[in-house]
């Protein structure tokens, strides 16, 4: 058997579109060393809203900035308080998936022998899928062409764009910024990794910990189907860089040129090493750009940073011996280049001595002034030793119909393509794209910024690169909608976006009012996905978050609602903002509230702010919800919000709200605020939680009892991932177990009290008795997992969906027991995770880079002599129990392995529920809503003995139907109300004893 080390790679998925967001010298200095989340968060929003404060409404275009800049801020907020250390400062994410995966136990973070993950969408949208970096096409067939996005990997096309296909969806999930296909070998690809476009925007976010770094250059030498990573830049082996470009010697196919923010780099055997490129600051500068001159091995052209990090001191630099070194002395300008943020290059095989450079910044608000800054596009037309300005009006890095709306952002987007058979033929992009034809001097706008009736122009707002197609000459843009396709120099425009799964969910659900599915996506909204296809629309635009809908009977299904940015919206004939009036919408701190609904009463509806706020009618009026004898302190809800479906007058949050967060228990839920609310943040401190601002990400309360509930928890504190209580959280139990110390998102727990959690690397399932937890990822790329939600039962079998942040989602089976033997015999490529009591196989593991195969067997691993392990790869194999754990086994103290479970069947609902429990000293009432007339029986369990306690045989009408059952003295405090219909439990509500 061969045996081979695995390099493995990871980047933080938190893929988004982050447009520059100002740099407010005020701002800037209020932050000025603060490192810790918080600190920096409640200086941003007291900064905002201050701002926000002093304006008037008349002050429009104002106010529409602070909310853009308001908008991204909570971007980064959302996606890094679950992402702190132990020392409250945002974690290097990267690094810390990257240290969990180049350890022993790397293989572990793949999946669960059952289950199979198939991805469902979005694979096609009508308006934008997620944002699109670069693009490079086959230089022997037209219709192959490979695009990059921010945060979903590399994608493929063999249609021209009809369609695309991810490849290499084992290696993790990572921003690309450069693409080469080799003119030597049209199999041999290389991608530069790392979302130079993020970083270089910068803003306040990047000093924060909001971006993507890279692990080099990546490279495939069979068409994309298997990656490997090239060489580490020499001194960068450790370093936080991202990529900007990646550009190919003309003539000699092994040598390339990587641009990064960390210098210049150059290799010339195919990525076996690479050598430092000299500029002005060698490896302390940031390098945007860099091209060769066609057909040249020795003119090479770049842009970068002259005076080490000042933002505004771009300049054209070129070298004339391959790279070696790079200068701009000697070079000359009609009109200086004097404000420079960023610039880049085109060039044509029409004329190889003509130069073209864009030099950004556009329009600029700052404050209460404006400037014109257009630093303009300037040509050169002897290889770049002098340049003359072409033109710097109009504004070609703003849309003229929104020019005093929306700040510069040059540094984010900027994207220049000359045509490939004629030299005055140019297109430029910013927030839209625009064209000339007589090589700059004046220009027409191509594209639209909005979509209206008429879409002909319209491909999404934000364009990061600009190509054409050398065979064939049709012209490509990518967008932060996807990529878009043109025939006639931007005349007309098709989108082309199928495929291009790099979506990034927020929270979804399965299923809305209509048996559709929907969610919120960053930047595109929110999106529905109808009937079996995997084809999505955008039903509201902006940044979509939490959706909810009702769950009730066929025929009364007739609420949605939905989060854009500060405000809930419902549906009807006209859409109806339902957002609380006591919310002050342009406030900073009231981004993404989390949405919740009875699961009895679909008029009562709750929307988590840093406050809880709830509604018994449908969002017409919110009652917030105080602490009782706290003055005028109320329940948090901006963390997460969880439901009872036994108990309809039992709702637990979790958030933070000025001084005051942690989790709590509310009870005795009316029409009427509530009376009872139980902090239980000393009791999860008490099992190991580590601090009160760690975020709890989500809470999953038990399908048979009210009383049994999971918390997860974010941040990098080692082994303080999921709690469990099972007395309503008085006291917890931590179940982390062997997880990795990485950030735990969302729970579910089926009705056998089994649960599954999503993590930054993927699903891991622990079963009600189980000591430990195992991976559960086949088929899933290691991507961050948002949301974890139970989809329908269909001809028995159970589906889990998966939202993730940066590929769509997913769906797999349930988890299911391992079986006795295993024999594998076939080719094992990506994430494969295989457990029985004896395994045996003769495969072959392939696929490189990302491909990491694991065995774990009860008592044996037999490999036959075909067995394999291929370059590049990783095979694991141990001996150890099924189900115990990513980690060689060992037990978890403390937990309950002897809980009652009764296994709710959903599709009994079509029934009717239990509404009501209302409890006194000698009676409880129980409410039933019936929807099938007809004999049932109503039993009342003891949850303590697990035992029936009374029996009742009535005839129910069609509606509300009320039953006073005698409460006996011998009887527990914790019991429930089942409701059967022929012997088949319809459902059931818990209540406590007086």
């Amino acid at each position: 058997m061969k045996k081979n080390i695995v390099f493995v790679i990871c980047l933080f998925t938190v893929a988004t579109t982050m447009a520059q967001i100002g740099d407010d010298a005020e701002l800037k200095q209020r932050l000025q060393g603060k490192t810790k989340f918080y600190e920096i968060k409640n200086t941003v929003v007291d900064f905002l809203n201050t701002k926000l404060s002093r304006l008037s409404n008349a002050d429009s275009v104002k106010k529409k900035n602070l909310g853009r800049q308001a908008k991204f801020w909570n971007r980064y907020f959302y996606e890094s308080e679950s992402r702190l250390n132990p020392n409250g400062e945002v974690g290097n994410a990267t690094a810390k998936i990257v240290d969990y995966l180049s350890t022993s136990q790397a293989a572990l973070s793949t999946e669960a022998t059952s289950g199979s993950w198939a991805h469902i969408g979005p694979n096609n949208v009508s308006s934008g899928i997620g944002r699109i970096n670069r693009i490079a096409f086959d230089p022997t067939n037209p219709f192959i062409a490979y695009a990059g996005s921010a945060g979903g990997g590399l994608y493929k096309t063999t249609n021209d764009g009809s369609s695309w296909q991810n490849i290499g969806s084992f290696i993790p999930s990572l921003g690309v910024s450069g693409i080469v296909v080799s003119h030597a070998d049209a199999q041999t690809i290389y991608a530069l990794t790392g979302d130079g476009d993020a970083f270089a925007s910068r803003g306040f976010t990047f000093n924060f910990g909001y971006i993507r770094y890279s692990v080099g250059v990546l490279k495939s030498t069979d068409g994309g189907q298997t990656w490997n990573r090239t060489a580490s830049f020499p001194g960068l082996e450790t370093a936080r860089y991202v990529g900007f470009e990646l550009a190919q010697d003309p003539i000699n196919a092994n040598t390339l040129i990587a641009a990064t923010s960390r210098g210049l780099y150059k290799t010339t055997n195919g990525g076996s090493s690479w050598t430092v490129c000299t500029t002005t600051h060698g490896q302390n500068v940031r390098v945007f750009d860099v091209k060769y001159k066609p057909g040249s091995s020795t003119e090479i052209y770049c842009t970068y940073l002259t005076n080490g990090n000042d933002e505004n001191s771009c300049q054209f630099a070129r070298s004339a011996n391959g790279g070696l070194t790079f200068q701009t002395t000697g070079i000359t300008y009609s009109t200086p280049i004097d404000n420079a943020d960023r610039i880049v290059i085109g060039v044509t095989p029409a004329n190889a001595s003509v130069v073209y450079i864009l030099c950004g910044p556009g329009y600029v608000l700052q404050g209460n002034t404006s400037n014109n800054t257009f630093e303009g596009l300037y040509r050169s037309t002897n290889s770049g030793t002098s340049f003359t300005r072409r033109s710097n009006s109009p504004d070609i890095l703003a849309y003229e119909d929104i020019l005093q709306s929306f700040k510069n952002q040059s540094k984010y987007d900027l994207a220049l393509a000359v045509s490939p058979s004629n030299e005055n033929i140019i297109v430029a992009g910013g927030l839209v794209a625009w064209r000339s034809n007589n090589g700059g001097s004046s220009w027409t706008e191509i594209v639209d910024y909005f979509e209206d009736l008429d879409n002909s122009n319209y491909i999404h707002p934000d364009i990061h690169q600009l190509s054409y197609n050398p065979l064939g000459g049709k012209l490509y843009a990518c967008t932060d909608g996807g990529v878009a396709l043109s025939s006639d120099n931007g005349d007309n425009w098709t989108r082309r976006f199928n495929g291009l799964s790099c979506s990034q969910f927020y929270h979804f659900e399965p299923s809305n009012e209509d048996g559709d599915i929907w969610g919120g996506t960053q930047d595109n909204g929110i999106m529905i996905r109808q009937g079996a296809t995997s084809t999505f629309y955008e039903f509201d635009g902006g940044d979509g978050y939490d959706v909810l809908t009702d769950k009730g009977p066929a025929g009364n299904n007739d609420d949605k609602y939905w989060v854009i940015n500060t405000k809930i919206w419902a549906d009807g004939v006209v859409d109806v903002n339902v957002t609380p009036s006591q919310i002050d919408v342009e406030n900073t701190d009231n981004f993404f509230p989390n949405l919740a609904m009875s699961p009895t009463n679909e008029d009562v509806i709750y929307a988590g702010y840093p406050d809880l706020y709830v509604s018994y009618s449908r969002g017409d009026k919110w009652g917030r919800i105080a602490i009782p004898g706290a003055g005028q302190l109320y329940v948090p809800g901006n963390w997460c919000i969880s439901t009872c479906r036994t108990n309809r007058r039992r709702v637990y949050s979790a958030g933070k709200s000025g001084t005051d967060q942690g989790i709590y228990r509310i009870d005795n839920l009316d029409d009427i605020l509530p009376d009872a609310v139980t902090s239980l943040s000393s009791a999860l401190l008490a099992a190991g939680y580590p601090s009160t601002e760690t975020k709890i990400t989500d809470i999953a309360v038990s399908s048979n009892t009210s009383n049994r509930l999971w918390v997860t928890v974010g941040g990098y504190n080692d082994a303080v991932k999921v709690f469990y209580s099972n007395d309503a959280g008085a006291t917890f139990i931590n179940l982390s177990g062997t997880l990795p110390n990485l950030p735990v998102h969302t729970i579910v727990a089926d009705g056998s009290d089994n649960v599954y959690i999503g993590t930054d690397i993927g699903v891991y399932y622990k079963g009600a008795s189980d000591a430990d937890w195992t991976p559960f990822y086949n088929g899933l790329p290691r991507v961050a997992v948002s949301e974890l939600k139970f989809g329908g039962t269909v001809s028995g079998v159970t589906y889990l969906y998966a939202a993730t942040y940066g590929r769509g989602i997913w769906i797999s089976e349930i988890f299911s027991n391992c079986s006795s033997t295993a024999d594998i015999n076939q080719n094992l490529t990506g994430q494969r995770f295989f457990q029985a009591g004896d395994i045996t196989s003769n495969s072959s593991v392939q696929g490189g880079a990302g491909t990491n195969v694991f065995f774990r067997a009860a008592t044996s691993v037999t490999l036959y002599p075909e067995f394999i392990v291929n370059p590049g790869t990783e095979l694991t194999a141990y001996i150890g129990p099924c189900n115990s754990g990513p980690a060689p086994y060992r037990t978890a103290s403390g937990v309950d392995s002897s809980l009652n479970v009764i296994q709710n069947i959903e599709s009994a609902r079509q029934y009717g529920f239990v509404h009501d429990a209302v409890v006194n000293r000698i009676t409880v009432k129980a409410v039933f809503n019936i929807f099938n007339a007809g004999d049932y029986s109503v039993r009342i369990y003891d949850a303590d003995t697990g035992r029936y306690l009374s029996i009742l045989a009535v005839t129910f009408a069609t509606g509300i139907n009320n039953i006073d059952i005698p409460l006996k003295p011998d009887w527990g405090k914790n019991l429930r109300i089942d409701l059967f219909k022929d012997d088949m439990l319809v459902h059931y509500t818990d209540f406590e004893k007086n």
